[in-house]
């Protein structure tokens, strides 16, 4: 028995869709007989990429038949902390006046 499978990943947007075409072969010869199955046909799937996703570094691996996408995330901006100082804080000094946060 062989399987095939061909296939190349497109680049991506923000729908992506992955064809292929799959090829099967199964003989089984037996004394007084020879019987051989052939499957085959193409195929697609489409889906739409989170927008969290990193387009440009978006890589595929195929091994025995397996299709692996690796889509690795955006790096998120990281919160800022800011520290505001309250009235209490400025001894009393700071009633009325605005602080600036930078």
């Amino acid at each position: 028995m062989t399987s095939r499978r061909q296939g190349s990943p497109p680049i991506p947007s923000a729908a992506t869709t992955v064809r292929g075409e799959r090829k099967l072969e199964n003989a089984d010869k037996q004394e007084g007989y020879h019987r051989v199955e052939r499957s085959y046909g193409s195929f697609a799937r489409r889906f739409t990429l989170p927008s969290t996703v990193e387009m440009g570094n978006v890589t595929a691996q195929s091994h025995d038949g397996v299709l692996r996408i690796f889509l690795p995330k955006k790096a998120e901006t990281k919160p800022r902390q800011i520290k505001v100082q309250t009235d209490s804080s400025l001894g009393g000094q700071g009633m009325g006046r605005t602080v600036p946060i930078a």
